[in-house]
């Protein structure tokens, strides 16, 4: 105990320290460093009266031992995941469709992605356009401009069953007819081709590829349910008497 001081019982609050920040920020071996400060603590206290210098070093080996246990085991043990991106954040963002807040001219610009604002790389897209993040680097997304596979169908879904659509309308019915009266027929056309696309090309996984897609979360239960929607969307759409 140089100077009075009980160092075990500092080194135990350490190991309390490091492990309670471990869970907080997972994967950063401070878990190891914990355990190393709790070997070093039981030192402490099983020979009284050590010097803070054999402490320190006591604290350094067993930091380097648990380290190395630590990586040895999680080789041989890897922790399986649903999600293999789950930790990831910046790889989960390739794929996103983003909108662009700070106009990307020569390489340079800014992206919105969820509630916030992230550099940007790409070809010059203006303040507003929608673009697909292809990589992430050195924590710049690299964006390329957004093309939608189902673009009628898109343009329907945003702009009939926006986040107010329930509290306009009774139900899905009346939006349809609703697009039905304002849409042309070359309009209605369109988007009936693409739902149709839209049905085939997922005849599994619908529910998910809907709001994937389509970045619409109209609340389907699985898939049956979206299938059985949809259809009746398509149904609607065409019309009494229209070819099926």
């Amino acid at each position: 105990m140089p100077g009075g001081i009980d160092t075990p019982a500092l080194w135990l609050a350490l190991a309390l320290v490091l492990g309670g920040a471990e869970l907080v920020v997972p994967g950063v071996f401070l878990i190891f460093l914990a355990i190393a400060a709790a070997v070093t603590a039981a030192i402490g206290w099983a020979v009284p009266g050590l010097p803070l210098g054999a402490e320190l070093a006591a604290f350094g080996v067993w930091s380097a031992v648990a380290v190395l246990v630590g990586r040895r085991w999680y080789r041989d043990y890897p922790l399986e995941s649903e999600d293999a991106l789950l930790n990831d954040r910046t790889a989960r963002m390739i794929g996103q469709v983003v909108t662009v807040e700070a106009a990307i001219v020569g390489g340079h610009g800014r992206v919105r992605v969820g509630d916030g604002a992230w550099p940007a790389t790409g070809a010059d897209l203006p303040v507003g356009e929608r673009g697909r993040v292809v990589s992430v680097e050195d924590g710049v997304l690299v964006v390329e401009p957004f093309t939608p596979a189902y673009p009628a169908l898109r343009d329907f879904v945003l702009g009939y069953f926006h986040q107010d659509w329930m509290i306009l309308n009774d139900n899905a019915d009346a939006v349809i007819d609703d697009f039905r009266s304002a849409a042309s027929g070359s309009g209605r056309a369109e988007v009936v081709a693409d739902l149709e696309r839209f049905l085939r090309d997922h005849p599994a996984g619908l529910a998910v590829a809907f709001d994937r897609v389509l970045r619409a979360d109209i609340g389907f239960d699985n898939d049956d349910d979206a299938r059985r929607t949809l259809m009746g969307w398509l149904a609607r759409l065409r019309g009494p008497g229209e070819p099926r």
